[in-house]
């Protein structure tokens, strides 16, 4: 899709950057519960963010695609965040 459609992938992460940017700041970024709630809201933000950017460029059944991937999607976000997380807990000992 993102051939198809110039940019949309780009302003997506782009919006999912500064709004993580954004609020980072605002919690205990040494709280590794939090930090993996970060990723699944960051997740659904970036597939809010598709969905309403694939409407307004007429992308066709995008939010179906959207939709059957976001579970798949989130799971496994979160769940390499907390591999990712644990080995650099354990580089840190």
């Amino acid at each position: 899709f993102a051939g198809s459609f110039m940019g949309m992938y780009g302003m997506t992460f782009l919006v999912l950057f500064f709004s993580v940017r954004g609020t980072v700041s605002y919690f205990n970024s040494e709280n590794p519960l939090l930090l993996l709630f970060l990723v699944f809201c960051g997740t659904l933000l970036e597939a809010a963010m598709l969905v309403l950017l694939g409407f307004m460029a007429q992308a066709g059944s995008l939010w179906l695609v959207v939709l059957r991937w976001i579970l798949p999607q989130l799971v496994i976000n979160v769940l390499v965040a907390y591999i990712v997380l644990a080995f650099v807990t354990r580089l840190q000992r």
